[in-house]
């Protein structure tokens, strides 16, 4: 009938065999995942301050106005510049304070 394989039965290895112990500390991340990141980032922005104002002039250009364009690209470097300053802000962790003060349901006026 031939060798019989057990099913469902788990891979019983000692500890030290292959196996890495768990932590909390990872490794520093791959320089090229950090690049790719900061292209979609700088991306991002880029698209968001362009396209208000593409999207002016073709309203423009459909509504046989003026003012589209220009407004388009006031909103455009605004949300641009907030995005912007939005990722470039330090990240606060676990168990850090951010910039404001926690209060202990107290006003803050005290």
């Amino acid at each position: 009938m031939g060798r019989r394989i057990p099913l469902g039965r788990p891979n019983l290895r000692p500890y030290g065999a292959g196996r890495k112990p768990v932590s909390d500390e990872r490794g520093k991340p791959n320089p090229i995942a950090l690049a790719m990141e900061w292209v979609a980032k700088i991306t991002t922005v880029g698209l968001e301050m362009a396209l208000p104002a593409i999207g002016g002039r073709y309203a423009d250009d459909w509504l046989k106005t003026e003012y589209w364009t220009p407004i388009g690209v006031v909103v455009g470097v605004v949300v641009g510049m907030w995005h912007l300053l939005q990722m470039t802000r330090p990240k606060t962790g676990p168990g850090q304070d951010s910039d404001r003060e926690r209060t202990n349901g107290g006003s803050a006026g005290k």
